[in-house]
């Protein structure tokens, strides 16, 4: 993903509020941008709970560091009009390749040598974090090579622990875990009723 993910209202129910609008104060653009911050924050906090937490699966992806998690953001951009509204939501610079395998899915491959290492548990902290990052950081010796059973690659054992310390393969498979467009595709109709709901307050109470 080489950006956020731009959020918009489609344009049958762009045309519903539009409509609407006309019969308003231009007061009533606050309340919209208002409402779409709130809500751009719930539908942030709900992706959060629901596609970046527990364990690895094919619909969310464990927490080890953190970094995806505080990387994610919403922004609201107000145009001319009431209606015009922008919502981008989606991952700081830094993160952003990281993010766009797991949003969109894809496989990884070595830039500069035969395999991938993959840390095991002789180089990992509990939280799954590699302590160590490459099979080089060993001396000479201190590891096994197991061939695969599955597929071309090996099987590199610490010999002082006995655990794996890496796997080497020519290639991983990353699913579409985090389905960015899908739940707003679930999401937006909320967005409608939540703005027409706090119109009618505002009108109701003598706010504008």
């Amino acid at each position: 993903m080489a950006g956020p993910l731009t959020l918009q209202i489609d344009p049958v129910s762009k045309a519903r509020l539009e409509a609407y609008f006309k019969k308003l104060p231009i007061s009533i653009g606050r309340l919209c941008a208002l409402v779409f911050n709130e809500r751009g924050l719930a539908f942030v906090n709900m992706m959060k709970q629901k596609h970046l937490r527990g364990g690895t699966t094919d619909t969310a992806l464990r927490v080890r560091t953190g970094a995806l998690r505080r990387a994610y953001h919403r922004e609201v951009k107000k145009g001319a009009l009431p209606i015009d509204l922008e919502m981008k939501i989606g991952f700081q610079e830094q993160v952003r390749p990281y993010a766009s395998i797991h949003e969109y899915g894809g496989t990884i491959t070595p830039k500069n040598s035969k395999f991938l290492a993959i840390p095991g548990p002789a180089v990992s902290n509990p939280s799954g974090v590699a302590v160590i990052k490459s099979p080089r950081a060993f001396g000479q010796g201190m590891l096994a090579w197991i061939p695969r059973t599955k597929g071309p690659g090996y099987v590199l054992i610490d010999k002082l622990s006995g655990k794996i310390a890496f796997t080497l393969v020519p290639s991983v498979r990353i699913p579409a875990r985090m389905h960015l467009r899908d739940e707003w595709e679930k999401e937006q109709p909320k967005f409608i009723g939540a703005i027409l709901e706090k119109i009618d307050q505002a009108m109701a109470m003598g706010y504008v």
